[in-house]
């Protein structure tokens, strides 16, 4: 019987194995090895998936039952930035997008930060390193005025965003917290990305998540999670159409132009030649896609899971 730490190691083992596989076109074997690493990594945290799917039904459970009209939004500071937050599943165009908006001079980039569920966890007092968002902490933190969440949020990132008119931020566990973000961030421009659920889930299978997405390990597990974030996505659009600007991937692989174009009007950004050549003016990205946005958008990822699909619509029913 192996440790924790010896599944987590050897389902990395067998990762990267994978990825060299597929380098070598040897699609198959690569195939019957994410499997086998996802297998040893779900036996590291077992039980990781379930409470991943909890926390979302536990935060449309409580988006259903509040009141929001009683939850003060918090007030706007004359020389606040204004947030730009892109949300939606990992592996769905967010950094893509993030990396547009970041090009435009009026507008800096914090990545993809941990800040918003820290400055969350320290407005209810859980300020260990240990401490993690679960259904209680969200509910807890609606007894407390949502500028705390702000305040705590805009200090961290003051260095990154450097008072750019326009700050964004491209983590997409923050999705979950969408009703809390617009009580925090009154003022914020909310982006929510879609790519065809096949293709996003292709890609969340072969990505090596760290501490976050364990349901992407097993095609079984990430089936359930993707329909119940597709349910919470669904509620989110039903409840605040107006709040919303949707980002399409491969709208923007087919027609860049007129997707980025429409993308400057609807969060009130003067049009800029920068965001049309965003790789020219690459800013720094720590995240899974970073490699792929320097090169220019393409569509060939997009694509990738069509050689795929038996294995995957037998597992998947998106």
């Amino acid at each position: 019987t192996q440790s924790a730490e010896q599944s987590v190691g050897w389902g990395m083992m067998l990762h990267a194995k994978a990825r060299l596989c597929e380098v070598n076109g040897d699609m198959d074997h690569a195939w019957s090895l994410y499997e086998q690493a996802g297998e040893a990594l779900n036996s590291a945290a077992p039980e990781a998936p379930s409470s991943e799917v909890k926390l979302l039904n536990e935060v449309m459970n409580l988006a259903s039952t509040t009141d929001w009209s009683l939850v003060p939004s918090a007030p706007i500071a004359e020389n606040d930035t204004t947030m730009i937050f892109v949300l939606g599943l990992p592996r769905s165009g967010t950094t893509l997008f993030e990396q547009i908006l970041s090009a435009h001079p009026d507008v800096n980039s914090v990545g993809e930060t941990n800040l918003i569920a820290r400055s969350i966890l320290k407005a209810t007092g859980r300020n260990a390193a240990y401490d993690r968002i679960s259904g209680d902490v969200l509910s807890e933190v609606l007894l407390t005025h949502p500028q705390a969440i702000r305040r705590n949020y805009l200090t961290n990132i003051q260095h990154l965003s450097q008072d750019a008119p326009y700050t964004v931020e491209k983590q997409p566990l923050n999705t979950v917290f969408f009703p809390i973000l617009l009580k925090a961030f009154p003022d914020a421009h909310f982006i929510f990305t879609e790519r065809h659920p096949m293709a996003t889930a292709f890609s969340m299978f072969k990505q090596l998540f760290s501490q976050a997405y364990f349901s992407t390990n097993r095609l079984s597990d990430l089936n359930v999670y993707l329909k119940v974030h597709r349910a919470m996505m669904d509620m989110w659009r039903e409840r605040y159409p107006g709040q919303i600007t949707e980002a399409r991937y491969e709208e923007l692989v087919s027609g860049p132009e007129i997707t980025i174009k429409t993308l400057m009007t609807a969060l009130d950004l003067a049009d800029h030649p920068n965001v049309y050549e965003h790789h020219m003016h690459f800013r720094r990205s720590m995240t899974a896609s970073a490699m792929q946005v320097q090169k220019g958008i393409y569509d060939s990822a997009n694509s990738a899971w069509q050689k795929h699909e038996e294995k995957l619509k037998a597992q998947l029913s998106l």
